[in-house]
């Protein structure tokens, strides 16, 4: 459906992040997660760790709807899909940074069974889904 990217997300007036958000500041700071089967670790901490870094996971969340409003009203970052932060940003006192370090795109894609494929509502969703894809 499209191509996405990550971003650093912190609030508006976080006391450690000025302008742009370094690597070093980015590890000491508290983190936010994202973890919707309760387990931890993902592409940030593959990446912290192929440089010997970690971070300090202070809240762990399943859906990513949570987490926003608690980086709002704290000093935890979050790194999160860059669409999610521009929504919710528009909404909470939020800031978005670049990430301190090179995270991958990734792609978002659509799946169905088989025999949905020929669903006349099924196409008509699909294509819906499509069509706001393209707009975002």
């Amino acid at each position: 459906m499209f191509r996405e990217r990550l971003v650093c997300v912190a609030r508006r007036d976080h006391p450690q992040i000025g302008k742009k958000l370094d690597l070093a500041t980015f590890v000491a700071l508290p983190h936010a997660f994202i973890a919707p089967r309760g387990t931890s670790g993902g592409v940030v901490d593959d990446l912290l760790a192929e440089r010997g870094l970690s971070r300090r996971v202070a809240l762990m969340v399943q859906h990513f709807l949570v987490a926003p409003h608690a980086v709002a009203g704290s000093d935890l970052v979050i790194t999160i899909a860059e669409r999610v932060a521009r929504a919710f940003a528009t909404h909470l006192p939020l800031t978005i940074h670049e990430p301190p370090l090179a995270i991958p795109r990734f792609s978002m894609h659509l799946y169905w069974h088989e025999r949905r494929h020929l669903d006349p509502a099924h196409q008509w969703l699909r294509q819906q889904l499509l069509a706001i894809s393209k707009e975002l």
